[in-house]
């Protein structure tokens, strides 16, 4: 199987050092995103990770092998991420549909009529 062209150690030391910035760049900027932002911070208590969806830059060359644990530890983050984000989407899936049990207000001008009777 032929190898990539883009492949950082076939490439002279310029080249390999440029794909390595971008990657240094394309790390930072997924880990940032992945950085989720201690609550105490916020004034609302909210917390959020990352601000929509990441889109990657135009022909990334191939990984620097200097890189790929780096990148390897970002992809497990990612991944314990998507777990958290699974559960939590579960956990607000069964409040909904708890508050769809309540019963919704009713209007002052509908009658009510009160058993004392009985």
């Amino acid at each position: 199987m032929p190898r990539p062209e883009n492949n950082p150690a076939d490439m002279p030391p310029r080249q390999a050092s440029d794909a390595e910035r971008l990657w240094l760049v394309v790390l930072t900027e997924l880990e940032n995103a992945l950085a989720v932002e201690d609550p105490s911070d916020d004034a609302t208590g909210d917390v959020y990770a990352g601000s929509g969806m990441w889109h990657a830059p135009a022909q990334l060359p191939a990984l620097p092998e200097s890189l790929r644990e780096r990148a390897n530890a970002l992809h497990e983050r990612q991944l314990q991420r998507e777990d958290e984000l699974r559960n939590e989407r579960t956990q607000v899936g069964r409040h909904l549909e708890a508050l769809r049990v309540v019963p919704r207000p009713r209007s002052a001008a509908a009658s009510v009529y009160l058993d004392v009777s009985g």
